[in-house]
């Protein structure tokens, strides 16, 4: 299971251009067939037209659906469980210490004592969501579903699990990692592709993991998808707080966030 790779990411991190970690064959291969072939793609049924939009499932209605198989029931269980949590801590913890120092204080406890919730029942230190995700086929036009960004600032960490599907044979669809150009300013989460520069690509492959803390410096967007029948498949797995920020986002000042909506260069989040 996905505890392997946090094993595996132990070994060390690429610091470029922000931490995080990458791996290849992230979950035991004979679990990930499993995964893979009982994908839920049967709940997305309903919005498989549209085009090149992201559509979740999150822990609980995955959990609740008869439908969905016995493996990715436990593989949700798991990944929303405090033993998933302590295994990250072990990991990710110095990471988190680094990057947000002040959160133990303001939580009145240790990382490794932080007690874990999910979305749907947000009481407690640290919300774990766990969710099946599709990027729908992409029906007119090459295009991608999130411009670069950083993730929300109520988020601690973020890990996708990529489930490419075997007869995709679709380019793109690739993480980009971007360094940023000066000191970044967003509208809200956003920034624009003028201020950071790629600097590594994470390609969209079977059974790949990559992970990394949320902060300022995370900024990450997805590769353009040419027209395809093909469904863009993976894991979200969230880390966050239940309530309240994990960090200050600086802002665009009124005058440069209109000049920049009126750009045009403010790029849709679909």
């Amino acid at each position: 299971m996905l505890v392997s790779v946090l094993q595996r990411a132990s070994r060390g991190f690429i610091a470029e251009p922000f931490p995080h970690a990458d791996w290849i064959t992230a979950v035991d291969p004979k679990f990930y067939a499993e995964l893979s072939d009982g994908f839920p793609i049967e709940q997305f049924s309903g919005v498989l037209h549209e085009d090149n939009t992201v559509h979740r499932l999150g822990s609980e209605r995955l959990l609740n659906d008869p439908s969905t198989k016995p493996c990715w029931c436990e593989f949700i269980e798991h990944l929303t469980s405090g033993a998933f949590w302590h295994d990250l801590i072990a990991v990710f913890g110095a990471q988190l210490r680094a990057q947000h120092p002040h959160l133990e204080q303001k939580i009145g406890r240790p990382l490794e004592e932080w007690r874990v919730c999910t979305r749907d029942n947000a009481v407690g230190d640290v919300v774990l969501e766990a969710f099946a995700v599709i990027n729908t086929p992409v029906r007119t036009k090459s295009s991608h579903v999130k411009g670069p960004h950083i993730d929300t600032a109520a988020k601690l960490w973020t890990e996708l699990l990529y489930m490419r599907a075997q007869d995709d044979d679709t380019p793109g669809g690739d993480l980009f990692l971007h360094r940023p150009k000066g000191n970044p300013a967003f509208d809200r989460h956003q920034i624009p592709r003028a201020m950071t520069e790629v600097a590594t690509t994470v390609p969209y492959q079977a059974n790949r993991f990559v992970g990394f803390v949320n902060g300022l410096e995370a900024i990450h967007s997805v590769a353009p998808r040419p027209v395809t029948s093909h469904v863009r498949r993976y894991v979200d797995l969230v880390v966050e707080l239940p309530s309240g920020k994990a960090f200050e986002v600086p802002q665009m000042n009124p005058l440069q966030r209109i000049a920049y909506r009126l750009s045009g260069q403010r790029e849709r989040t679909r």
